[in-house]
């Protein structure tokens, strides 16, 4: 039997990534789709609790006028609930979803979102923001993953983080399981006058500069296609607490 798959992003519901995964996928795979009706990157794990969710059957799957996360809740719960979901699919992204991008990122934030559900998640990026990308290559090595992961035992709470180098496919070196690297997207404020005297202002960062292959940036600027295994659990452990002991003598 074909597995079931249910297809999220961030991107949109129209973007380029997902229906070429979308493509790649419907030869050995039932593909769903849930995905935000518009670009929704940045909106990391957040979830609509202020407002009612509108969703809309569109072009062979559902477009939630939500986050990436709300997408995962409605596919999961709602929408497609008499399917029984073997994985939960966020990608292909447009642009890279690497270090500490990965908090700020609704395309890791969806596959963690499926983690919640007990549902073996996966978030797959290109790394590139060329509005040109072609994400034929990177299609088809997450197609071959998938199936892989479909395979293999997931911890509880546990997801994966693919990043695959927007290089010619012959030219990609390997696959590398990698750590999640600290580079920061929030590293710049630029800004500019506005015609009316006040100012405009733009979140920007940095170019990725890791040269550890263990690390997610590092392996994809050396032409290696970076998995990490990420856990929800962020407690440390290792923090040097020191606090008096309390004890309620009611």
């Amino acid at each position: 039997m074909k597995p079931n798959i249910l297809l999220v992003n961030d991107d949109g519901f129209d973007a380029k990534g997902l229906r070429t995964l979308e493509k790649a996928l419907a030869p050995a795979a039932n593909t769903y789709i849930c995905a935000p009706r518009y670009q929704k990157s940045g909106e990391s794990h957040s979830l609509t609790l202020n407002r009612s969710l509108t969703a809309k059957p569109c072009d062979g799957g559902w477009a939630v006028y939500g986050t990436p996360a709300d997408c995962v809740c409605m596919g999961v719960l709602e929408l497609f609930k008499d399917v029984k979901f073997d994985m939960i699919v966020s990608g292909i992204n447009a642009g890279p979803n690497m270090g500490w991008d990965m908090y700020y990122s609704g395309t890791v934030g969806a596959a963690r979102e499926g983690s919640m559900h007990h549902i073996k998640s996966a978030a797959f990026s290109l790394a590139t923001f060329n509005p040109k990308a072609d994400f034929t290559a990177a299609a088809e090595i997450s197609v071959k993953f998938i199936f892989e992961l479909l395979e293999t035992p997931f911890p509880l709470h546990s997801f994966i983080n693919v990043n695959v180098p927007d290089i010619p496919k012959e030219e990609i070196k390997g696959i590398l399981r990698t750590r999640q690297g600290d580079r920061r997207f929030d590293s710049e404020i630029a800004s500019k006058d506005d015609p009316y005297g006040g100012k405009v202002y733009w979140i920007i960062g940095d170019e990725f500069r890791e040269t550890d292959l263990t690390i997610d940036a590092a392996a994809v600027q050396a032409g290696y296609v970076s998995v990490t295994a990420v856990k929800i659990d962020t407690t440390d452990f290792d923090f040097p607490l020191r606090y008096k002991e309390y004890e309620n003598e009611d």
